[in-house]
């Protein structure tokens, strides 16, 4: 029975809802599609719709989703409620800039990861994943990206090479916090009324949304920092803990 203060939950998915394998455990699927009908589930992630969606297929998802670290807001059919670009006047300096760097590097444009070989230069840009960057390149590359008042960038470690770092940049108003608060606004919450879970640097954000900030046992040191509540780790149905404890009360 739910009886609960906590309206909508706000989770990740690499590392929070899912591991390596990318695969949602069959108890966080119960768990999610146990209460999908009283409280609110909104994925919260820096993967795009194609990424993440094939992967959730087995959860029902009700409620708008936040795609894109949060430069995209969609329902679960895929209709934009809201979305923020990189001006198209920017982005061909950026897109230079980093063309020198040998690292793994995409942009999302119209649902789509593509090369940067590939781009048009009047793409709608809504992100710019880079993977496999040390400290000294990521350090590099914010210096520049600092100087653009108008764009913002996340860090997160890279899942597949947990010594590198991965970094996307986006719009200043593309940001977890600013896509949780849109969906808040569109559905009369309040941030006390919300969860949010997660385990990397980018969840920072998501973190400042939310009322009851959860961290994986297996988050990074700074988001256990910020963290009212450290979940088991993620290949111990993390997630399925945190519903059972704040939003069914069966745990102890």
């Amino acid at each position: 029975m739910i009886q609960t203060k906590y309206k909508h939950i706000f989770c990740d998915l690499d590392g929070t809802l899912f591991g390596k394998n990318l695969i949602v455990s069959p108890e966080v699927v119960n768990k999610v599609n146990q209460i999908s009908q009283k409280v609110g589930f909104s994925i919260c992630t820096a993967r795009g719709q194609v990424e993440a969606f094939p992967i959730l297929t087995n959860i029902k998802l009700i409620s708008p989703q936040i795609i894109e670290n949060g430069a995209t807001v969609i329902t679960p059919e895929g209709k934009i409620l809201r979305q923020f670009s990189i001006p198209l006047d920017i982005a061909p300096n950026i897109i230079r800039f980093l063309s020198d760097f040998k690292i793994w590097k995409k942009i999302c444009t119209n649902n789509t990861m593509i090369d940067f070989e590939s781009h048009n230069y009047d793409d709608n840009i809504t992100k710019i994943a880079l993977q496999d960057l040390t400290l000294e390149m990521f350090n590099q590359i914010a210096s520049e990206i600092q100087k653009y008042d108008i764009l913002t960038f996340s860090k997160s470690i890279a899942a597949h090479k947990p010594d590198f770092l991965t970094m996307d940049i986006t719009h200043k108003e593309a940001t977890k916090q600013k896509a949780i608060d849109f969906i808040l606004k569109e559905l009369n919450l309040k941030k006390e009324e919300v969860i949010g879970i997660g385990d990397s640097y980018n969840d920072n954000t998501l973190f400042e949304a939310c009322g009851l900030k959860v961290a994986m046992g297996n988050a990074v040191d700074e988001i256990k920092k910020m963290a009212d509540f450290i979940a088991p780790d993620v290949n111990n149905s993390g997630v399925a803990y945190v519903i059972d404890k704040f939003i069914l009360g069966d745990s102890a």
